[in-house]
């Protein structure tokens, strides 16, 4: 079963299908619920949550009668339920625990960056050091928090489901040594552990790739399995926010951006293959 998080987007998106198929404008929902346009359009986006009361209310002004009211205020109701990550909630910003929430339900995770391993492939002491360097004012209980969110994201990678990950990292994402060579030497290691794993792989673009579709943003791309398959989305962070790409032209193009990067078992890509990836992130530990 999904969790809270995809299922809120779903709730969203229904409602806004509702909406459309009663011939209402989003002023109308947001004047019959006494809200502004932006809080309809960010219900409506899966961007904010709306309360089981307010969809009763919206159902009654599209028209929308049991069963089918019925099977959408239980909707309602999952989408309400606190996910693992609110435990941490102190320490995330909002936009961020969307991603995760998101990631959690996620079957697969495509992401590509071309300077940071991504959090799912992080060790803890890495993890430590980019949150020590990366804020201001850091705290050592906040400090310990994050790092243990980070972690925590992780144990999806093991269990009865695990999710399929594919990184691709740019050669910069594997050379800079952060936290020192020891602990780097651990995080090479620890990649060259995940490669090992039948639902991870691991590639690296190398310097010499050149010029290549990637090179304007980091993105990750989430998927959810074929009945959700309306609910894939790419996103893209910035040091203070994110943004997510989900109409299909979006997806589509970054789909075909991550497969330029990897490539397949019929053509090649601008990344090393898993075992030339192997074969580099070894070299590397061995001269730190």
């Amino acid at each position: 079963m999904p969790g809270p998080g995809i299922r809120r987007r779903k709730l969203a998106a229904t409602l806004k299908q509702l909406r459309e198929q009663a011939g209402k404008k989003p002023a109308d929902a947001a004047e019959w619920l006494s809200r502004s346009q932006s809080t309809i359009s960010k219900i409506e986006g899966g961007k904010q949550a709306v309360d089981i009361a307010q969809v009763r209310s919206l159902l009654q002004l599209y028209g929308v009668e049991s069963p089918e009211s019925d099977a959408i205020v239980r909707l309602a109701s999952e989408a309400s339920e606190r996910g693992w990550w609110a435990a941490y909630s102190d320490t995330v910003p909002d936009w961020f625990a969307d991603y995760i929430a998101l990631e959690t339900d996620a079957v697969q995770v495509q992401t590509w960056d071309s300077s940071l391993i991504h959090g799912l492939g992080q060790t803890a002491d890495v993890t430590t050091a980019l949150v020590a360097s990366g804020r201001q004012g850091v705290t050592e209980p906040l400090l310990e928090r994050t790092t243990s969110l980070r972690q925590a994201r992780q144990s999806r990678l093991t269990g009865d489901n695990p999710v399929e990950l594919h990184m691709i990292l740019g050669e910069g994402a594997v050379r800079q040594v952060i936290g020192g060579p020891d602990v780097w030497r651990g995080q090479l290691s620890h990649l060259l552990d995940m490669s090992d794993m039948d639902n991870v792989t691991i590639q690296v673009l190398p310097f010499s790739a050149g010029a290549h579709p990637g090179l304007v943003s980091p993105f990750t791309l989430l998927r959810f399995g074929e009945d959700y398959r309306d609910m894939d989305a790419a996103y893209t962070e910035v040091d203070r926010g994110c943004l997510w790409m989900e109409r299909p032209a979006d997806l589509e193009h970054y789909a075909w951006v991550f497969g330029e990067l990897s490539g397949n078992e019929d053509r090649k890509g601008h990344a090393l293959d898993e075992a030339g990836t192997r074969d580099l992130l070894s070299s590397l530990m061995r001269h730190l």
